[in-house]
């Protein structure tokens, strides 16, 4: 069953994040998860409506996929966008419909609230997450930027 991410959804969330953050890679650019952080970030963008999201949830209530997208604006045009911030599904639910239909949520979502454009991501290097491009070709998305990162210096 998807439901909309409430505030009521950021706790499950920051235990499915949680896998999300290590599977991904993302504690060797950002180090150690925080969930504190998490649900306060959270909380702050549902308050200022920037965020949305949705998630899938198991006969159990754990939470086992999620999108959550910020409603942004092109820098270069008056167009709105759909920006995809984290797409997951736990490895037990991968290959079933929960994040399938939490994207067809977000898809529904912005031609009902007239925003022009989705930009869904991926991280690279992450073997588990190469379908992606496949899901991506076929659902007509087309590749505009790679994305590049890089730990600085800080004095």
């Amino acid at each position: 069953m998807i439901r909309p991410f409430t505030r009521a959804a950021i706790l499950p969330f920051t235990r499915l994040g949680e896998k999300f953050w290590y599977e991904s890679n993302s504690h060797i650019h950002f180090g150690e998860y925080d969930p504190v952080y998490i649900q306060r970030a959270l909380d702050q963008s549902l308050t200022n409506g920037f965020m949305v999201g949705w998630a899938s949830f198991a006969q159990e209530g754990e939470m086992n996929s999620v999108l959550l997208a910020i409603r942004d604006k092109c820098f270069w045009k008056d167009v709105e966008i759909l920006r995809e911030i984290v797409w997951y599904s736990d490895k037990t639910s991968r290959g079933k419909m929960g994040a399938l239909k939490a994207y067809k949520e977000a898809e529904k979502f912005a031609k009902n609230n007239n925003i022009k454009k989705i930009i869904m991501g991926r991280i690279r290097g992450v073997p588990t997450y190469d379908k992606l491009d496949k899901f991506y070709q076929k659902n007509d998305f087309k590749s505009f930027e790679d994305e590049y990162i890089k730990d600085l210096k800080v004095r």
